[in-house]
């Protein structure tokens, strides 16, 4: 009963314990619903938080001041082609 209301409007604990009681009296009808809605993958994935990245502390070479590209990496160079000049 407590799954076919909330499957028709996916709402809070309260305004589902109060639709079904408007019918019914559930006992321990708060904890009832909370645990179903609990279970509920689609509730799940509206309430959801994102995740905090962990980033590790920068090394001394790239936190202290210097001249622009005085320090240059690449990360994917070849394969470079040349010609010979005769």
């Amino acid at each position: 009963m407590v799954r076919d209301s909330h499957e028709k409007v996916f709402t809070v604990v309260l305004v589902k314990l109060l639709e079904i009681r408007e019918r019914f009296w559930l006992i321990k009808g708060r904890k009832t619903v909370k645990n179903i809605l609990k279970k509920c993958l689609i509730c799940k994935r509206f309430s959801s938080t994102s995740g905090v990245q962990v980033t590790a502390p920068l090394p001394a070479l790239r936190v202290e001041q210097s001249a622009p590209f005085s320090v240059v990496g690449i990360d994917f160079g070849g394969p470079l082609y040349t010609k010979r000049r005769e």
